[in-house]
Parts: structure tokens; sequence; C-alpha cells
């Protein structure tokens, strides 16, 4: 932004640099140095000032006659870098001009999924012992699954994987819990029950796997890092 009345010029502009896709409809707003619209026109003005790489659907608004905005009708896409330019040759209602094109950058971070696991990693288990995963945002069984891998003594384990309709979520509250129950989805769940298919071997080591980049259903949350569950049997 630069400070001189003598042209049009832009004196602030949001938002720069990393924002979290969790932040949903968050705004752009320009402000400028001198009014570009009319107050008495503001409730009836729709058109922005600036466009918007890659493009999104939503609408244009003005706080007073300098400061324009921009809300996202279903929110950022996820793992995006936006650019907002405003051209130059702009005038203000004074005629001022914009004597160069302005443009920033913001990218969509997508927040970290976190999980856990019941048993607690580090627990002994039984040989036939099923796990419950739980998320702290829904993910689909079918996503999941190609993130997910069971091992006894580095053997790959066939599995089951169902939404649980049971087991409570450690993320959620009871209410939430019962919420979820009534709304359950045998798809689309924050809670996974892990069956194994086979036994486990005798006094070995179980891991239970999660893959790097499992996303939430909402593509709102991904997992960062990989992570593992270990176990011990008898």
């Amino acid at each position: 932004p630069v400070n001189d009345d003598s042209a049009l010029n832009v004196i602030q502009a949001t938002p720069e640099g990393k924002i979290l896709s969790t932040e949903g409809r968050k705004e752009i707003y320009v402000v400028f140095n001198h009014p570009l619209v009319p107050l008495a026109a503001l409730d009836e003005e729709t058109k922005g000032v600036f466009s918007i790489s890659p493009s999104v659907k939503g609408k244009f608004r003005w706080y007073g006659s300098r400061i324009c905005a921009f809300i996202p009708e279903d929110g950022w896409s996820a793992d995006t870098e936006y650019t907002v330019k405003i051209p130059a040759g702009l005038k203000s209602l004074n005629d001022k001009s914009l004597r160069k094109n302005y443009s920033f950058k913001f990218t969509v971070e997508v927040a970290e999924l976190d999980a856990r696991c019941y048993p607690y990693s580090g627990n002994t288990v039984d040989y036939d012992q099923s796990f419950t995963l739980s998320f702290d945002s829904p993910v689909r069984r079918d996503v999941l699954n190609k993130h997910l891998t069971l091992k006894s003594n580095k053997r790959t384990i066939g599995y089951t994987l169902a939404a649980s309709s049971e087991e409570n979520n450690d993320y959620e509250s009871e209410e939430e819990n019962k919420t979820a129950d009534r709304n359950k989805s045998p798809e689309v769940s924050r809670t996974f029950i892990v069956k194994p298919q086979q036994l486990f071997n005798r006094d070995g080591d179980v891991v239970l796997a999660l893959r790097a980049g499992l996303k939430s259903e909402n593509n709102y949350f991904k997992l960062i890092q990989s992570k593992n569950f270990e176990y011990k049997t008898h």
C-alpha cells in the first residue's frame, strides 16, 4: 500500500499469505484512499473493482465508499492459491486514478486432521482385537480404506471397516455423540471399527497405520503426517 493522495491507491488489502480452510467464507477486503462509490448507492452497488483467480462464486459488497469486499458463496477451495488483481486506470469519484496494477495473493491451507485409536497405542491386545478409530472431522469410509493398513509382525492383515454405531468419539461431547448416532451414515463418520479378518501372531507386534494425505469429507482437514498405532500381543 502507498500513501499518496495525489493518486488512487490501495492502503490495505486482506487476506494475504496463508489462511486455513476452516475459516470458511472469509471475506476479501480492499481499502482505498479515495471514494469509489457514492454513499447513497452503497446498498444497490453489486459490482466490485477487483478480479479473483481462479474464479469463485460469491458477492461483492461495499462498506462505506472506500472499502470493497467479496465473500465467497461456498467458501474457499482448500490447497489453492488465489490472486486478487486491481487494474491500473481505476478511477475514484474525485477523478484520481490507480497508476499501476495492484495485486496480492493468499493460499488456503488445509487444517490438520487429528486421529485417535482405542485401545490406546502401546497397550497389549488380544489376537482378534478390534480397534476404534476416531477423527475430529467426518471422513469417508472408502477414502479411509485407501489410507489404512493393519500389520502383524510386518505381515499385512485383512480387515473390515464399518462406521461405529455404539462406540463414542473421543472428540465429541455426550450430546454430540447422540446427535451423531441419529445421523449415522455407513459411508461417512467420525468413528470407525477396524476388525481383523485373521488372528494376530502370538507375542508379536501389531501396527495400525494411517497414511498422510487422508482428508475429511469436506476437505477442510488433512492428515499432515502418517500416524502409527503400535501394540503387542500376549
